[in-house]
């Protein structure tokens, strides 16, 4: 098979990747989270993507093609809020899981030192970042490129899942 042909059927088939049909999609479309599980979702998720502009960083200093470069460059300017403070995405992340969480009847705000502090990271979030740093460091450049593509164009479709019907 062709690259392009194999290209276009992963890009037909991202609905049905495992990393957008698994337990934990399941469970938050079916029912409520306690505000415990919802702590221990922001407290990973939310480190995931406190760090995703470094690690994506990382791609950008390893990358040698300039038109790449441009690519990455764009990606983290969104990802830092095109330079407003407050629309960085990991804010707007912790200020969808406080809106989130009052509607849950949470009265304070999930703060990130508390939650830090009251949870700890899960492996497999720690086992995430490593992974994906590595990667990012390799000297498999097709293969970090490769999988920085897919989690672009599967990113769209997570955060959809995660805000659908939740707010």
């Amino acid at each position: 098979m062709n690259n392009e042909r194999q290209l276009k059927r992963l890009v037909m088939d991202i609905q049905n990747h495992r990393a957008l049909n698994n337990r934990f999609y399941d469970l938050w479309m079916k029912q409520e989270l306690s505000i415990s599980q919802l702590e221990i979702f922001v407290r990973n998720h939310g480190e995931w993507i406190r760090e995703f502009p470094n690690i994506l960083a990382v791609l950008f200093v390893n990358t040698e093609d300039w038109e790449a470069k441009i690519e990455y460059t764009e990606t983290l300017y969104s990802e830092m809020g095109y330079g407003r403070t407050e629309k960085v995405h990991w804010k707007l992340f912790d200020s969808f899981a406080d809106e989130l969480a009052k509607k849950l009847g949470e009265k304070k705000r999930l703060s990130r030192e508390t939650l830090h502090e009251k949870h700890e990271l899960l492996s497999t979030t720690q086992e995430l970042i490593e992974k994906q740093k590595k990667l990012y460091e390799s000297d498999n450049h097709s293969k970090a490129v490769g999988a920085q593509l897919a989690l672009e164009w599967m990113a769209y479709t997570m955060l959809r899942k995660l805000y659908e019907e939740k707010i």
